[in-house]
C-alpha cells in the first residue's frame, strides 16, 4: 500500500498557517451549538450563517465574507468544500 501517511485533517494543520472557515445556512447558535458537539469549534478561524447575512447560499456574498473574515485577498488561495451540489 504506497507506505504514506494518511492526509491529514484540515484541523491538524493550523499550525502550518492553514485558516477554517464556515459558511453555512441557518442558525446561528445551532451551528455553533454543534461544532461544539462535535468537538471541533476550537479549530474553527470564523463561522457565517445565513441568519447572520440575511441571505442563503449560494449566494456569493457568504463566500466574499468568509474571505475578508479569513484576511484572504485572492480567491484562488483558498478551497471551497461542500455537501451539496446546488
Amino acid at each position: 500500500m504506497g507506505g504514506g501517511r494518511p492526509p491529514q485533517p484540515p484541523w491538524k494543520k493550523k499550525n502550518k498557517g492553514f485558516k477554517i472557515g464556515i459558511d453555512t445556512d441557518g442558525s446561528t447558535v445551532e451551528q455553533i451549538e454543534q461544532l461544539y458537539k462535535l468537538g471541533i469549534l476550537k479549530y474553527i478561524d470564523a463561522l457565517i450563517t445565513s441568519e447572520e447575512l440575511g441571505v442563503e447560499k449560494p449566494n456569493a456574498l457568504f463566500f466574499r465574507k468568509i474571505l475578508s473574515y479569513l484576511s484572504v485577498n485572492d480567491p484562488s488561495n483558498a478551497v471551497m468544500v461542500g455537501d451539496d451540489l446546488k
